[in-house]
């Protein structure tokens, strides 16, 4: 899966390199995190770069729906069930809450034990700020890790990536 490339549309594509990917999703982050930004777009853009994910990300990402059927949430201004579909994995717990006109989403992983809370204008989007948090939080505790390392949560993560990769 991750590196053979993926079915995008009609065109199958190869993944991004862990660099560009991983620099897209913080621009997207930051876009996301102003004003004055379209959630169509964003989640669109977050999707696209869920099939552009490499290694152990497209395992971890591994997309839950196929582009036309994103699409249609988009045209349907169904954003929320879009974000929802986006940020669905295997490895993420997912909560969300709204009190005083803010919504606050909380991504729970056992991979590395990271929680990301996220205030936002709304939940889509806290979802959305939220799923790149934790994949950037992620990557910076798999560089913070020496390889060589027993650390148990590199252990746990290679061990789910085994367990993925071995269902059908």
């Amino acid at each position: 899966m991750g590196g053979h490339g993926k079915e995008l549309g009609k065109t199958t594509t190869s993944p991004l390199s862990p660099e560009l990917w991983l620099g897209r999703l913080s621009l997207l982050k930051k876009r996301v995190s102003t004003s004055s930004f379209d959630i169509e777009q964003a989640l669109r853009h977050a999707f696209h770069l869920s099939l552009l994910a490499l290694g152990p990300f497209a395992d971890l990402l591994g997309a839950s729906c196929d582009e036309d059927r994103f699409e249609h949430l988009l045209e349907k201004k169904q954003y929320y069930a879009a974000a929802d579909i986006l940020t669905a994995s295997d490895f993420f717990d997912i909560s969300a809450n709204i009190a005083d006109g803010h919504a606050v989403v909380q991504i729970t992983t056992e991979i590395y034990v990271l929680n990301v809370e996220v205030t936002a204008r709304d939940t889509t989007t806290a979802m959305l700020i939220a799923w790149i948090e934790i994949i950037l939080n992620i990557e910076k505790a798999a560089l913070d890790i020496d390889a060589s390392s027993t650390d148990p949560t590199l252990r746990i993560f290679q061990s789910a990536q085994h367990r993925r990769s071995t269902q059908h």
